[in-house]
């Protein structure tokens, strides 16, 4: 095919990354954290209506937008763009989720005022819909899925109709390292545990808040290996030595099941002569969780007497099921992967512990590359669950992406990110799960990559994404559409 003179002036033209950034503050006044999305959803649809491109949006609010190739005479493959429009939405609490994000750029850094960014995957669909708009570069023909719910088990992936899809490959965004390429990712369930609570009277008993603070938290599947403290374990921890004489009145822990807990709540109900005891043991454990995150993580213990004496704890059967529960819990890293170094394969995380009517609920998440190691986390968790007197129920059950030996659409994005920034991106597998396994079931012949710009403390109100980085790869999204374009004779 002979393509026009202006074609290769087009391709290298420096394009700001304005357009990104402008659409990504458009996204972040919209509140869309998981099972929120129709806000956004709809404001995608919008946006294609403006654009006269051809989309669609199902029941669950996933959005499917088309738009062909800008190259004349183009008969090449079909490249899929996807991304999840939901994010994990942490508050620090000066901030109304209604109110949307509150965005600020500093040294070099772009931030949101006391909540998560976003960026994971707001980023991506930012990045899609500077695609769309643009027209000074030439792409193939595009397919761009908007999925929801990705954050809660990747429920909007496992729901999308793969029938509706040509594509020939894919390329996703949520990869948060920008010189490394993912070509494979961990399968996963969600885990939700009920413990039946039964309460006492207790009386001149006299009461403490208790609060965990400073933990870092974190994706578990993207800091997991990192060692940080989980909050809910700690608390299965404290509760096993001061049980013999405290009582539990209230606990709370929460977060997200693909979260490490790094909040946590107890009050605390002792005898008067028992208080010094307490504040002393308290102290200790403090001393002790320090000492062992010392390289890893920070931690507080802050107590507070209460004005008035409690009068209502759970009972000691239920303490004691908790404390087997979460002391007796599989948490982290279960196993390495023996091939890739530094990889982890099997883990498991508790992220969040709340009361909710008469059942205390444990959520948590278990993730594997390898579908045995994955049953087998299953199985234990079943097996304890039922020993500590609680039920248990799996969803989200995803499926994992296996390393594809040749990848046509890998060694053109590695050729082309070589061309423009000199340096070879780091090929690896991501313990995380993404929904790119969904798309690799589906889809069997489908060629996938996974990357994106370098985002930090993803999932905590220090979430940030590197302004540089984020510019960079607005640019090498450019060149690899128009390389794709370009080299029409591969399969991708």
């Amino acid at each position: 095919m002979a393509f026009p003179k202006r074609f290769y002036h087009m391709v290298r033209k420096v394009i700001e990354m304005s357009i990104v950034l402008d659409y990504f503050k458009e996204i972040a006044k919209i509140p869309h954290a998981t099972y929120d999305e129709k806000r956004i959803s709809d404001f995608l649809m919008e946006f294609a209506k403006r654009h006269q491109l051809e989309a669609e949006q199902d029941e669950m609010y996933n959005v499917i937008m088309r738009k062909p190739s800008n190259l004349p005479g183009y008969q090449g493959p079909t490249v899929i763009l996807q991304a999840h429009m939901d994010m994990v939405y942490v508050s620090d609490g000066t901030r109304s989720y209604e109110d949307g994000l509150l965005l600020e750029e500093k040294d070099g850094m772009l931030k949101a005022v006391g909540t998560t960014l976003g960026a994971d995957n707001g980023m991506a669909v930012a990045y899609y819909l500077a695609v769309l708009a643009s027209e000074d570069f030439y792409y193939p023909n595009l397919e761009v899925v908007f999925t929801v719910q990705e954050e809660d088990g990747l429920r909007g992936a496992a729901g999308l109709d793969y029938s509706k899809l040509k594509g020939n490959c894919l390329i996703n965004m949520d990869s948060e390292e920008e010189q490394t390429f993912c070509t494979g990712c961990a399968g996963g369930v969600r885990t939700h545990i009920k413990l039946p609570v039964q309460d006492q009277s207790v009386s001149d008993f006299v009461g403490y808040h208790v609060s965990l603070e400073g933990l870092q938290g974190g994706h578990s599947g993207m800091a997991i290996h990192l060692e940080r403290g989980n909050a809910i374990q700690m608390c299965g921890r404290i509760l096993q030595k001061i049980r013999k004489y405290a009582c539990l009145s209230k606990i709370q822990c929460k977060g997200h099941a693909n979260v490490i807990s790094r909040d946590a709540s107890m009050v605390l109900a002792v005898r008067p002569q028992d208080q010094q005891k307490l504040q002393k043991d308290l102290q200790q454990f403090e001393r002790e969780f320090q000492q062992e995150l010392q390289f890893s993580d920070t931690i507080s213990i802050a107590v507070k007497e209460l004005p008035s004496s409690v009068s209502t704890v759970f009972s000691s059967n239920t303490v004691d099921a908790l404390v087997g529960l979460l002391t007796l819990m599989p948490n982290g890293v279960l196993h390495n992967n023996a091939a890739m170094e530094g990889l982890v394969e099997t883990s498991n995380n508790m992220g969040s512990l709340e009361q909710c009517g008469e059942a205390l609920v444990l959520t948590g998440s278990i993730r594997s590359s390898v579908a045995s190691r994955k049953q087998q986390v299953v199985k234990q968790l079943e097996e304890l669950t039922r020993l500590c007197g609680g039920t248990i129920e799996f969803f989200g059950d995803y499926p994992h992406w296996s390393y594809r030996k040749d990848s046509p659409l890998r060694d053109t994005a590695v050729q082309v990110y070589r061309k423009l920034y000199g340096r070879k991106p780091e090929i690896f597998a991501v313990h995380a799960g993404l929904e790119c396994g969904y798309f690799a079931q589906a889809m069997p012949d489908l060629d996938i990559l996974s990357f994106g710009p370098d985002l930090h403390f993803v999932h905590t109100v220090k979430e940030s994404a590197d302004l540089a980085s984020v510019k960079r790869m607005w640019k090498f999204l450019r060149e690899l559409l128009a390389t794709l374009a370009n080299h029409i004779e591969t399969s991708c």
